[in-house]
């Protein structure tokens, strides 16, 4: 799959990351994923993702902002809550 020139992403609201459970794990996307099914995710690279749920079958569910769904793990780097926050700020 191609990759894109990236794009400056549109403002979305911040995720209390500092507020998350130490367990929490977080994930950055290394490619544009853009889905037309409404229970998945559509993300941009760069974004940070709060991973809630990981399946065998390589499709993880996470929250952006205000959006919930699915995503391709394929598409993402797991890392830190430190990492996280610091890309956040």
């Amino acid at each position: 799959m191609p990759v894109r020139a990236p794009r400056t992403p549109d403002p979305v609201p911040t995720p209390r990351i500092a507020d998350s459970d130490p367990n929490s794990e977080f994930c950055r996307a290394l490619y544009d994923y853009q889905s037309t099914d409404m229970s998945c995710l559509s993300f941009r690279q760069h974004d940070v993702i709060h991973v809630l749920n990981k399946v065998e079958t390589g499709w993880w569910d996470g929250i952006l902002g205000d959006a919930r769904g699915w995503f391709p793990s394929n598409y993402v780097t797991i890392i830190s809550a430190e990492e996280a926050a610091a890309q956040q700020s």
